[in-house]
This record gives C-alpha cells, sequence and structure tokens, in this order.
C-alpha cells in the first residue's frame, strides 16, 4: 500500500514496524528511483520476487513429490521382496518334484514384480 501524503524523493511504499504489542506503518525511508518507488518496492520489482517465490515453491513441491513417490516404492520393495525370494525358492522345489503348479507361483512372481517395478533379471 502507498502512503497518503509521501514525503518528496522518498519511496511512497508504506512498511509495516513491529514495536511493542502493537505495531505502526510508516513511509519507507529510502530514496525513490524509478516511479517514486526504491528498488525494493517497485512493483517490478515485487512482481519478479514473487514469481521467484512461485517457482522455488514449485520446484520443492516437486522434489517432495518425488521424493514421496521413491519411498513408497522403497518400502513396497522391502515388504515383497521377501516374497519374491521366497516364491522363487518353492517355484525352484516345485518345478524339481512336480507337486504344485509351478504356472501358479511364476504367475504370482510376474504379479508381484509388476507391482514392483522390477526388471525380469532381478
Amino acid at each position: 500500500m502507498d502512503v497518503k501524503d509521501p514525503r518528496e524523493g522518498y519511496c511512497k511504499k508504506s512498511v509495516y514496524v513491529a514495536s511493542g504489542n502493537w505495531g505502526h506503518s510508516h513511509q519507507c525511508s529510502r530514496k525513490a528511483k524509478v516511479d517514486g518507488y526504491c528498488k525494493q518496492h517497485h512493483p517490478d520489482s515485487e512482481k519478479a520476487r514473487e514469481e521467484d517465490r512461485k517457482a522455488e515453491w514449485a520446484r520443492e513441491t516437486e522434489t517432495r513429490k518425488n521424493n514421496r513417490i521413491q519411498e513408497e516404492k522403497d518400502e513396497r520393495k522391502r515388504i515383497l521382496n521377501p516374497l519374491i525370494a521366497a516364491l522363487t525358492e518353492m517355484r525352484s522345489e516345485y518345478a524339481l518334484s512336480e507337486r504344485a503348479p509351478v504356472d501358479i507361483v511364476d504367475g504370482i512372481i510376474d504379479l508381484v514384480r509388476e507391482g514392483l517395478e522390477v526388471p525380469d533379471d532381478f
């Protein structure tokens, strides 16, 4: 917000100052550079800073999202890898003795691998 009656030659932006339990606003103490504003309070500068903040927030949000996705994948692997190992061992044991339907065990292993998004040679 701009000051109603700005001092000549100084930035016309109103700035808030906290003091004690109450604060107050007064005119910025910097000298005006362009269009009656100092460099910090010029609308173009404020707009550029806001765009930088939004871009940084978007990058941080994307990073958090990617980290969460990776953590979820790691957790699925931690839980399902022992199952893959057990089923692989079961498949090899039963394939030799032909006591169980190996195709069913292979199907389960394939479903687990699809859930983990791991390559076939895992």
